[in-house]
């Protein structure tokens, strides 16, 4: 089952853990892509499914994007909040970078739309300058794989990151800080993995994730009507799931 859940550890780490694998099979088939193609394609997903489950807006949607300077493209996930999956793969010409671009953005109804883009020397990277710059937040973070199925877990502090140290003169050490984020992070691996509770990690909440998109014939017709000397009838792929729909008129 694809599913993201999350978890508190100790009282004062809170914890994100995607497992994925129908859900990447489908987003992989619509595009047409081979498995052995689908590295950075499947940790966009992962990253988006994980963040969508962050909003409470149903209406909004999370999108990652990936830039690789190695393969000029673009490979973008959507996830909404209510877990449906979708994605679609872009050939860009910007050189003018050397590193892996990552930009997250946010479309909620009630909070508008914005984005933030980070670089790094991989994905693992960029996702770890997301975390420092835009969530201003320390957190350790880590991609894996389960039998067949994908995985990217991050683990960090709540602000202040003090319940468990109200005295002023016992202060955690940043090494402590490090070491206890990584443990955490790989208690919740064990217990998402193996489908089993741990004293110490309590679960709050799980979330399905499916492949689904968003298109319609509604849609397209409001994204052609801003389009002057069309010839009905229009056939039109969708660039997400891979649908065909052929519009008579508008």
């Amino acid at each position: 089952m694809d599913i993201v859940n999350t978890f508190i550890y100790d009282n004062d780490i809170r914890i994100k853990a995607t497992l994925l694998k129908n859900s990447l099979r489908e987003l992989f088939k619509a595009q047409s892509m081979p498995k052995d193609k689908t590295s950075l394609f499947s940790k966009a997903a992962l990253l988006a499914a994980t963040f969508a489950t962050e909003e409470k807006d149903d209406n909004g949607a999370i999108y990652v994007s990936i830039k690789d300077p190695n393969t000029k493209t673009a490979l973008t996930a959507v996830c909404e909040t209510d877990g449906r999956l979708r994605g679609c793969v872009d050939v860009y010409k910007d050189s003018s970078f050397s590193e892996t671009v990552l930009t997250v953005g946010r479309k909620l109804a009630i909070r508008g739309d914005y984005q933030s883009s980070v670089m790094g020397k991989n994905i693992e990277a960029a996702a770890e300058e997301y975390f420092k710059s835009s969530r201003q937040t320390k957190a350790k973070i880590k991609f894996f794989t389960f039998e067949d199925s994908d995985g990217f877990i991050f683990s960090e502090y709540f602000p202040g990151h003090n319940v468990n140290f109200q005295d002023e003169n016992k202060k955690p050490t940043p090494e402590y800080l490090s070491k206890k984020l990584e443990t955490a992070l790989e208690t919740a691996i064990e217990a998402t993995i193996k489908n089993r509770s741990i004293d110490i990690l309590k679960k709050v909440s799980t979330t399905k994730i499916i492949f689904g998109c968003t298109c319609s014939k509604r849609r397209i017709k409001q994204a052609l009507s801003q389009t002057h000397d069309l010839t009905f009838p229009v056939e039109i792929k969708c660039r997400f799931c891979g649908k065909n729909y052929i519009i008579d008129s508008l």
